[in-house]
């Protein structure tokens, strides 16, 4: 059959597909080679049959269930194969095999494996075995779980993470500092806005004063380039006294300033900068998750939350940015970050000044899972001003409805703040 002991096969087949804190370097690694064995066709026929079956739910399952029930000595029609397979491992320890039995029964049944199976109906068919292999292993995968540091519940401990956190990370955004309190650690912050009103300028932006305090942040971008929001993010360090501006690091003129100006740059926050680019589309929360593991920042911003790729294929592209909302706040409470991203508005909000959470576009998953969500609402006369209204339309733990004016100076790309505004004022 092959060279792999049947103890060495039953091992190798828990570790790749069961265990659960088992790296996943190591399992890409083996894995054209363990599908070369008798152990790991059997297994993929054994998914190919059970989704055959799965496909007919719920009638044939339903009525196979309810007679197992009765019949417990009676096996199911895909694990026709299990007994042989199980026989070529007699060989090995028998307390082996029946670990095996039972954890491969378990895995298929597990209904999150049922629904992922149902879902990578191409990769079935067509026999790809590496991305079902990705797809089964994300359900797998464990969540990370966090213990309070003190043997009882109601102890001042406990509240440790709140207490350091007071204050929080400020932005410069006056609607966010001064009404928030800041960005919070574990916490979505969300900006919301029609094409071309500010989303990534405003990103950028925030970005640049967290640097200033020398926060490590995390800036991924699957909207512009990295090598433009780089330029933007120059742009938004310039010092306020300084002579430069967006067009002169644009033409990179004069040389020596905006030489001088990128040397500054590095040796103040070359270590609290991580400019990350993933294609428009087909980056995922996997992708991002990778990032983060990697530069360990203080704080994610995302660019933006409607262009990332839903890890699974909805009939109706609002339910994936709603999934994707909740996994992205997910990365936040896990990784215990604050994580600031932006989303688009619907149609009605263009030209609108008051961008209130109703004209989301698509899923309103995405508002109701954000812990603070800001519109930002610009008339055609406000645009020609460069101007642009930020409504607080949503937040968790303060009061919500404030209105704040800002111009915007694109030369060195920096909101304003220019007056409270009162919604009464506005009919639009």
């Amino acid at each position: 059959m092959n060279n792999f002991s049947p103890s060495f096969q039953t091992r190798l087949l828990a570790l790749l597909y069961l265990d659960k804190e088992f790296h996943l370097a190591f399992a890409h690694q083996m894995q054209g080679l363990y599908f070369t064995t008798f152990i790991g066709k059997w297994l993929f026929e054994y998914l190919i049959l059970h989704f055959a079956k799965y496909k007919e739910l719920p009638t044939k399952t339903v009525i196979e269930n309810e007679i197992l029930a009765q019949n417990p000595d009676i096996l199911p029609e895909e694990q026709s194969g299990l007994q042989e397979f199980l026989g070529i491992l007699t060989l090995g320890n028998v307390t082996e095999v029946a670990y095996v039995k039972e954890t491969v029964t378990n895995f298929i049944n597990n209904r999150q494996v049922r629904l992922a199976l149902n879902e990578q109906a191409g990769a079935i068919e067509e026999g790809n075995v590496e991305e079902l292999i990705q797809s089964l292993r994300k359900i797998q995968a464990p969540a990370r779980t966090r213990g309070f540091d003190d043997i009882y519940t109601f102890s001042l401990l406990n509240l440790k993470e709140i207490y350091e956190s007071t204050g929080a990370y400020m932005t410069g955004v006056a609607m966010i500092d001064h009404h928030v309190g800041g960005l919070y650690n574990k916490e979505l912050t969300l900006i919301m806005a029609d094409t071309n009103v500010g989303k990534s300028l405003m990103l950028t932006y925030i970005g640049g004063q967290l640097l200033r305090q020398q926060k490590k942040v995390l800036h991924v971008t699957l909207e512009m380039s990295a090598a433009r929001t780089l330029l933007r993010y120059m742009t938004t360090l310039l010092e306020r006294d300084s002579t430069l501006n967006y067009t002169n690091l644009i033409a990179c003129n004069p040389i020596d300033e905006c030489f001088n100006h990128v040397v500054n740059l590095r040796e103040k926050y070359e270590s609290y900068m991580a400019l990350e680019e993933l294609p428009t589309g087909r980056g995922t929360i996997a992708d991002i998750e990778k990032l983060i593991e990697k530069h360990q920042p203080q704080v994610l911003i995302v660019d933006y939350l409607d262009l990332i790729k839903a890890a699974t294929i909805r009939e109706h592209k609002r339910f994936e940015l709603g999934e994707i909302a909740v996994q992205l706040r997910g990365l936040g409470a896990e990784y215990g970050i604050p994580v600031v991203s932006a989303t688009q508005t619907s149609r009605q909000a263009a030209n609108r000044r008051i961008v209130g959470k109703e004209y989301v576009a698509e899923d309103y998953e995405k508002i109701r899972v954000s812990d603070v969500v800001i519109g930002m609402g610009q008339s055609q006369d406000d645009a020609l001003k460069r101007e642009v209204i930020l409504y607080l339309t949503k937040s968790r733990n303060t009061e919500k409805g404030r209105m704040q004016r800002y111009s915007i100076d694109y030369n060195t790309i920096r909101f304003i703040l220019q007056r409270e505004e009162i919604i009464a004022d506005y009919t639009s």
